[in-house]
């Protein structure tokens, strides 16, 4: 009983002191905040701040306010976080009410940088210069960072390649070299490259491959490889659109992909561009004839040598294979139609060459040119009647249309050069004819000679009429002469004999000669030399008549 009595004395001394020490602690109320008046801290990270209540004995509490929540959130009573770059103030307060601001800067240090060689290369030939790209990664990825990114270059090896300060290597010997970069703050990356002294040519050959398509025409692939070393896994035609692909190959799995996303290409359109490209696997056991580097491939497609525009060189566990893309691009063209081509003249006159009339195309506003968007080819465009222009579409055009054209007779004036003169001889006159047409002699096939008092000696005349087959003119008349022929000396000579016969002297010489009696079937006939003479007469006379 004693004893109890003791333990609640104690008891009730205890609560007793509690009581009164509480009273004493409420009365020492906080009266400063000893806090930095600046704090940087990084993005994303949480910071503790340091207050202190004066005096520290002092039962209140701090609690803390930002200015900006996008820039500093409140974690909890003492701790603040970066939410976003840039400066704003908190508000250290106590629970009694006194108040002090501070300063808070949220940087965005680098984190991370990731280097890659110029156009995804990190090789290159001794003497070759490539550049190498640094991608810095802040903290955060939404902005730029506030650090300083000035970068330290450096070679393992200088012997093999030297760096500069802007990050431009150039090849000094074939090997291997590491290129490092580093921040001021101590940031560090490292990429390997390679120097060459040439790069190993590897020829892929595929032959067949189908590359004219036309409005709404389904991709085909029908590209053949035929070599021991390397295999065809697939081809692919594709286009990006808003940085979309779309895309179809000759491998059904891969096609299967793309269709799930409504990405699948399943026909060309008018006026887009499309490219080509294959991946070509290499077995383990020709992997000497694996491509290191994408300017060792030397395409070969249909008879035509490609440089590969590669994404990816790789090994699957099993295989080697390669992908080159934009191997060639083909533009599906815009077709001309007839309504888009008219012809400058469509009326020409013969000339003897060529006639070629001058075409227009239009297509949807723009002014086609020959050689590159469509080609001309002439048919029946020399003679008269009517001539064929054809237009055929190449490049991004298509289709093929032709225009006619009428080539006329030429209407032309003739001349006739003077007509030498022409001798009686008791037959038709028809001397040659010279027509001109402007200083050129015409071809006798393009007129007709019509001669009249062409016989006698005096003045002949031909008229010149035109057969309209190339050419039509007016009929021309031309005069010429008939002159007398002259005797020559034999038919002199033959009149002096007749002239010097004296018929008196001939007429008393035959007086003397006795009747002349001829033997005619055994009966004697008897001719006077009267009746012999007057024979004789008339033969001078027809003789003299043909002279």
């Amino acid at each position: 009983m004693k004893r109890k009595k003791t333990l609640l004395f104690i008891f009730i001394f205890l609560i007793s002191f509690l009581s009164f020490t509480s009273v004493v602690l409420a009365d020492e109320p906080a009266t400063d905040i000893e806090v930095d008046d600046e704090y940087t801290i990084d993005v994303f990270e949480v910071y503790e701040i340091e207050a202190k209540i004066i005096p520290s004995d002092s039962t209140d509490y701090i609690y803390l306010n930002t200015d900006d929540s996008d820039i500093v959130s409140i974690w909890s009573n003492s701790e603040i976080y970066g939410q976003g770059i840039g400066s704003t103030y908190i508000t250290v307060s106590t629970s009694n009410g006194i108040e002090k601001r501070v300063k808070v800067n949220v940087l965005n240090p680098i984190s991370d940088i990731y280097l890659r060689g110029e156009n995804g290369k990190n090789y290159l030939l001794v003497s070759e210069q490539i550049k190498i790209i640094p991608t810095i990664y802040p903290l955060s990825g939404a902005s730029d960072t506030t650090e300083d990114t000035t970068l330290t270059w450096s070679s393992s090896d200088t012997k093999i390649a030297t760096i500069d300060e802007n990050g431009v290597i150039t090849g000094v010997s074939a090997g291997i070299v590491t290129i490092t970069a580093e921040t001021k703050s101590g940031v560090s990356s490292t990429i390997q490259v390679e120097v060459l002294d040439e790069y190993p040519k590897l020829e892929y050959v595929i032959d067949n491959v189908k590359t004219e398509f036309f409005d709404n025409d389904e991709p085909t692939f029908t590209g053949i490889m035929e070599d021991d070393k390397y295999s065809l896994w697939c081809e692919t035609w594709y286009i990006v659109e808003n940085d979309i692909w779309y895309i179809v190959t000759s491998n059904p799995v891969v096609n299967s992909w793309f269709s799930e996303d409504n990405r699948l290409l399943t026909k060309f359109e008018l006026g887009k561009t499309y490219h080509y490209s294959l991946t070509i696997l290499v077995d383990e056991e020709h992997k000497d004839y694996f491509p290191k580097h994408f300017e060792d491939i030397v395409l070969v497609v249909n008879g035509e040598k490609h440089m590969c525009v590669g994404t990816d060189i790789g090994y699957d566990g099993e295989k080697y294979f390669f992908q080159c893309d934009e191997i060639l691009s083909i533009t599906i063209p815009n077709n001309i139609e007839d309504e888009n081509v008219s012809l400058v003249t469509d009326s020409f006159e013969y000339t003897g060459s060529e006639i070629k009339a001058d075409v227009v195309v239009v297509v949807d506003e723009e002014t086609l040119r020959d050689g590159e968007d469509y080609t001309l080819s002439y048919d029946n465009n020399v003679e008269v009647g009517s001539a064929t222009v054809t237009v055929k579409g190449i490049g991004r055009y298509g289709g093929t249309v032709n225009k006619t054209f009428t080539i006329n007779k030429a209407n032309i004036s003739i001349s006739v050069d003077d007509i030498e003169n022409v001798t009686y001889n008791g037959k038709e006159q028809k001397p040659n004819i010279v027509v001109k047409s402007n200083n050129s002699e015409l071809d006798p096939s393009e007129y007709t000679l019509k001669y009249s008092n062409n016989i006698d000696v005096g003045v002949g005349k031909v008229i010149v009429t035109s057969n309209n087959i190339h050419y039509s003119f007016e009929d021309m008349e031309k005069e010429f002469n008939i002159i007398a022929a002259p005797i020559n000396e034999e038919k002199k000579e033959v009149e002096k004999t007749l002239n010097v016969i004296n018929t008196d002297t001939l007429i008393g010489r035959l007086d003397k000669v006795p009747n002349t009696k001829i033997d005619i079937n055994n009966k004697l006939l008897s001719i006077n030399p009267s009746i012999f003479f007057v024979l004789f007469c008339i033969i001078v006379i027809i003789i003299k008549k043909m002279i």
